[in-house]
């Protein structure tokens, strides 16, 4: 009987195992660093600056391995690689993976690190998100070299990084307390840069600008991973 009573308990935590198991609110986090030294389209071993996140495939632990992004200065789109090996910060992988091409890559390059390959995407994330529920972030296209980030202000994708967007006087307005102010024009310098400019009495007060600023309106695609 204590024979039965250990088979069955077996089998049944074997049957549990392959059952689907509920997915926690969890965000995993790209980590970033550079190439250390320029690389040539056929280099398959490279060094960074820091190896930090990236792992080398484990078949006795089941584990894939990283899979890098790397994108060059003032470029978007850049190369996706999958690691075979690490040791220290020289790095070995298979070059042009996920459907990107190997180019040659200068020295300071950027490398996005992945635990796996579905930390990538090959479309643009569609409509709304949950910051606290985004598996991964950035959210990063390699088939475009896009970044998205899940806006906690907007609830909605946003682009990743510095933007700079012309905001006509007329999308802006102030308020004032005990003063007054108009928006106008002002040119700065001999650059011909012109700014917007709020002007105010000398009456004691604080003025508020206020400004509307729309982004364009991007195709809504639907997000599927890459597969390595």
């Amino acid at each position: 009987m204590k024979n039965i009573t250990r088979i069955t308990f077996g089998l049944l935590a074997f049957a549990l195992a392959f059952l689907p198991q509920p997915v926690a609110a969890q965000q995993n986090t790209l980590v970033e660093t550079t190439l250390s030294a320029a690389i040539s389209y056929n280099q398959t071993c490279f060094t960074v600056a820091a190896a930090t996140g990236i792992s080398a495939p484990s078949f006795n632990a089941g584990i894939a391995g990283s899979v890098l992004y790397i994108q060059d200065i003032a470029q978007t789109v850049g190369e996706s690689i999958v690691v075979n090996s690490v040791s220290s910060t020289t790095i070995c992988g298979r070059r042009g993976a996920n459907g990107t091409r190997a180019v040659t890559h200068a020295s300071g390059a950027k490398v996005w690190v992945a635990t796996a390959a579905n930390w990538f995407y090959s479309v643009d994330p569609l409509g709304s998100c949950t910051l606290a529920s985004t598996f991964v972030t950035p959210y990063l296209n390699i088939a475009n070299g896009k970044e998205w980030v899940c806006s906690a202000l907007t609830g909605t994708w946003v682009p990743n990084g510095d933007y700079v967007f012309f905001v006509p006087p007329t999308q802006c307005g102030t308020v004032q307390t005990t003063s007054t102010a108009t928006n106008t024009y002002i040119n700065v310098g001999a650059s011909g840069t012109f700014v917007l400019h709020s002007t105010r009495n000398a009456a004691a007060g604080t003025t508020t600008l206020v400004c509307d600023v729309m982004l364009h309106d991007r195709q809504r695609l639907n997000r599927r991973p890459l597969q390595q």
